[in-house]
């Protein structure tokens, strides 16, 4: 049996667990510190029998409605990876994000940001500047998607590197979205996971507060639970400070994952059950 879990507006104050098919994953989605506007973010977490889709979708701010356009994408994608099977996965994904990219067309825009992992092997999604990570256990950075931006081209490209990007003036700027122009999905091919690599998938929120090498750090080794709750606590501190850069108030959303230690039902961060959001 397939389940899906889709959080849209939410508030979590701590991130919340869940026990795959797969592995173990830990999820959070939460809007702006000072409860402004809506939580423009989307996030899900397909559990398939034939694999796992973690699923991040940013609406664009300033659009119309961005919040519903990425919910919307985000349904589509997630019905998508529950009703495929291993073989058609790939291609079931694709068809549901040119679909989404039609119809959003006249409600707003939104970034997307999907890995999907089957055993030993994952593939990601990309399209705007949400991204996805793999990290191994000694801080390697094994594989990460490109921000489709003019500061992760630059990053990408060596121009500038990453604590550069944090403070640039350009930071905000996206090229590439769902819902506007000719968009771009970057597709990568199968790539290894091994047994300790970690999986992280995440919007901007966290991305634009935190050093992709504290990131590392962090998520690199120890209990998974605990390096959700420090990516939580650090982004929110980060967001809160005006006295230097970074910090970019925003929507914080990102899920990170382990293969092993699969189970049958979601937990809360201090291990009780959790309703996990909106199921498709």
């Amino acid at each position: 049996m397939t389940s899906v879990a889709i959080h849209t507006m939410a508030r979590m104050e701590l991130p919340q667990c869940y026990a795959l098919r797969e592995g173990e994953a830990w999820l959070l989605s939460r809007g702006r510190p000072d409860g402004s506007g809506k939580n423009e973010d989307v996030a899900a977490i397909v559990d398939g029998s034939d694999g796992t889709t973690l699923v991040i979708a940013d609406g664009v701010g300033g659009s119309t409605n961005g919040q519903r356009a990425a919910n919307e994408t985000v349904c589509l994608v997630a019905r998508a990876a529950a009703k495929a099977d291993a073989e058609g996965l790939r291609s079931a994904i694709v068809d549901a994000i040119e679909d989404a990219h039609q119809r959003i067309r006249t409600i707003g825009q939104t970034t997307l940001t999907i890995v999907t992992i089957r055993g030993s092997e994952l593939r990601t999604y990309q399209v705007g500047d949400s991204a996805a990570f793999v990290i191994g256990q000694r801080g390697k950075l094994r594989h990460k998607t490109t921000s489709h931006s003019p500061v992760g081209y630059a990053v990408e490209s060596g121009v500038i590197d990453h604590r550069e990007a944090l403070v640039h003036e350009e930071l905000h700027l996206v090229s590439n979205v769902l819902g506007a122009g000719d968009m771009n999905l970057e597709l990568s091919s199968n790539r290894a996971l091994r047994a300790r690599d970690t999986v992280l998938v995440a919007s901007d929120g966290l991305l634009d507060n935190v050093y992709l090498d504290e990131i590392i750090e962090i998520v690199r080794a120890g209990p998974l639970g605990d390096a959700a709750r420090k990516l939580t606590q650090r982004s929110i501190e980060r967001m809160a400070r005006t006295d230097r850069s970074p910090s970019k108030p925003d929507d914080l959303s990102f899920i990170v994952f382990r293969r092993g230690r699969g189970g049958a039902r979601a937990q809360g961060a201090n291990g009780s059950a959790n309703d996990p959001g909106s199921a498709v």
